[in-house]
């Protein structure tokens, strides 16, 4: 079933497979020759895989040469493996009229164009030649006996038609060609609406320097005449459907959708459903967006929204698309609160004090909840125990040198969390509570901390900047599913509080208010947190505010003083600086006098900073404030 068919000077061959090439497993590769006046001109090959196979394939060329100048003749074989199979073959046939070819026909300015005269037998070729018209690389050639080209560079527009002369030993034939540009229009917009009616507008491209006008055509059935000064051309609307076959060669841009309502509405899904003004569009195929989540189907005027939070309240608007096209318009709101649902899991931790484990947990959000809470349910042994809504912890005497796993769930009216468990580490006898100590007797006691294992692990300073801690660690072999990083002020540590992260994270940025904190960071296991390490920080600005009073040549710099619970050490003293206007730097001690004051003469600016360890090195600076004396 092979065929060839030819427009302009395009050849498309179009064929079958021989049905036994359904068994092939491999690829068949079919190679193509084509023949102009007998003489190969173009090699091919067009591959067919076998998920390719039974389905009819096409080819297509473009000669260079009018295919009324010559015979082409194009010759087809399969190829696989090894084996071939014999040729087949399909020919177009010259023109019998001795003229020249094309005839009419439009070319683009700085194209490569091939001309040729047919001529009956019995006349003598003599030349081809373009009447007035300046081409350049102009070469002539024999196709075949009486037939002769002319190929030639067309390098410029003509606003008039040229003649194409082919003379002979008896007479003159000739042909007219144009030469200009493309038209260019762009940006070509067609829509519908009402599936009655379709405007359409396009944006006109440059002169096309061709006689004649530009002329325009919608669908091939409505034809419109515009010059080219026109830079911007509408149709209007022209009524063009009798039915809705003729839909798919124009996108629609939709109407809202009407009267759009909640059918089903569950604690997380609801089902929507709304109508179209337009009956056509039940036979479209549809994408319609809902709430940030797009569904398709033809004619389509429902939706499920899936994956809502349970008792909230949500507007959703709707609006719908042709595969091929802008969105429509959005539909107006419709408002719908969701059915209640059993809250989410809590997060749940704990502190071990002495004989005490503190079991706390986070307050669930509105998002959480679900609903309101009831009451809180905690579960250790065989005991369970009621906590009402408004308390957030519970307090356990238990034997801490044994581990107990406790459960904690969260009730609303629509039932339980799933419930949350925390493992409290076994703390033998002797071993320390893992607390840092205390601030004593001018100087800072480092503390050692016992992992459940017996491990010993040091504490570590930290300085907080901007309102916050930014704390790192390595990662740790003993963490299965995160780390858990807590945190309370050191001087008042009543109440925890504390974060999870995954186990692909080692870093983590906390919020403070200004208090001296101690944190600890755990790594989450199947059982027993395992402590890591232990820090305690202080933010970096300690000192408020500096101010200067002046009294003849001394000068007396005070700051405010350091609140207990703030101070990073045992202040033993001050450190104070100072420059000149050379920008030498100079600095005084107080020693051991821990006043807030300092008085000196023929200073310029200063600043001060804070020292409290053992060996008297600094531990934390205030960004430096300018004081200007005159001396």
């Amino acid at each position: 079933n092979m065929t060839l068919s030819s427009s302009d000077q395009k050849l498309l061959l179009t064929w079958e497979d021989e049905p036994s090439c359904s068994a092939l497993k491999d690829a068949v590769v079919y190679e193509l020759l084509v023949l102009i006046a007998d003489k190969q001109e173009h090699h091919d090959n067009v591959v067919v895989t076998h998920d390719q196979t039974g389905s009819t394939h096409s080819w297509n060329w473009t000669s260079y040469l009018p295919l009324e100048c010559a015979t082409h003749s194009v010759w087809l074989r399969s190829r696989y493996n090894n084996q071939t199979s014999p040729w087949v073959k399909e020919k177009n046939q010259r023109s019998k009229r001795f003229e020249v070819y094309p005839r009419d026909g439009a070319f683009e300015a700085g194209s490569t164009a091939t001309f040729c005269c047919i001529l009956p037998a019995g006349e003598r070729f003599h030349k081809m030649y373009l009447s007035g018209y300046n081409g350049v690389n102009m070469r002539s050639t024999r196709i075949s006996n009486q037939t002769y080209a002319l190929t030639l560079n067309l390098n410029e527009a003509s606003n008039v038609c040229i003649d194409v002369k082919c003379k002979t030993n008896r007479t003159t034939y000739g042909a007219c060609a144009f030469v200009g540009y493309p038209p260019g229009d762009k940006d070509l917009q067609c829509e519908t609406q009402d599936l009655k009616s379709v405007e359409c507008r396009w944006t006109v491209g440059r002169n096309t320097q061709f006689w004649s006008r530009t002329k325009y055509q919608l669908q091939g059935r409505y034809s419109l005449q515009k010059t080219h000064q026109k830079k911007h051309i509408s149709c209007g609307k022209m009524v063009i459907f009798n039915d809705y076959v003729h839909l798919i060669l124009v996108p629609v841009r939709m109407f809202a959708p009407e009267e759009v309502t909640a059918s089903t509405i569950n604690s997380r899904n609801v089902s929507l459903k709304w109508r179209w003004t337009v009956d056509e569009y039940e036979h479209l195929n549809l994408t319609c967006e809902v709430q940030g989540s797009k569904t398709s189907g033809v004619g389509l005027n429902a939706a499920v929204l899936t994956d809502l939070m349970p008792n909230w309240t949500y507007e959703v608007t709707v609006r719908c698309r042709t595969e091929t096209w802008r969105w429509g318009n959005w539909s107006r709101g419709l408002d719908f609160h969701t059915k209640g649902d059993v809250p989410d899991a809590l997060d749940v931790w704990m502190q071990m004090k002495e004989n005490q484990v503190v079991v706390v947990w986070k307050m669930p959000l509105t998002n959480q909840s679900h609903g309101e809470i009831t009451d809180y349910e905690v579960t250790w042994a065989n005991t369970t125990t009621r906590v009402p809504p408004s308390e957030h912890s519970l307090t356990l005497r238990l034997d801490t040198s044994e581990e107990h796993n406790i459960t904690v769930t969260a009730w609303n009216i629509n039932g339980s969390s799933s419930p949350s468990t925390v493992t409290t580490p076994n703390i033998s006898p002797g071993m320390k509570i893992p607390e840092l100590q205390h601030l004593s007797q001018g100087r800072i006691q480092t503390s050692s901390h016992h992992l459940s294992h017996g491990t010993r692990v040091n504490s570590s300073w930290i300085t907080g900047s901007n309102g916050s801690f930014m704390l790192s660690w390595p990662v740790s072999p003993a963490s299965s599913c995160g780390y858990i990083i807590d945190w309370c002020p050191t001087l008042d540590c009543q109440t925890v509080d504390w974060i999870k992260v995954p186990a692909n994270s080692t870093n983590v940025t906390i919020f403070s208010n200004g208090l001296r904190y101690s944190l600890s960071i755990y790594a989450c296991t199947e059982g027993a947190p395992v402590l890591l390490e232990r820090r305690e920080g202080i933010e970096e600005k300690l000192f408020k505010s500096l101010e200067v009073k002046q009294q003849e040549m001394d000068a007396e710099v005070s700051w405010e003083k350091i609140p207990v619970r703030q101070q990073p050490a045992f202040i033993r003293g001050f450190t104070l600086y100072y420059w000149n206007k050379d920008n030498t730097v100079f600095n005084v001690s107080t020693g051991e006098n821990t006043e807030e004051r300092w008085t000196s003469t023929n200073i310029h600016y200063c600043c001060s900073e804070v020292w409290g360890h053992p060996d008297n090195s600094i531990f934390s600076m205030k960004t430096p404030t300018s004081i200007h004396v005159l001396t």
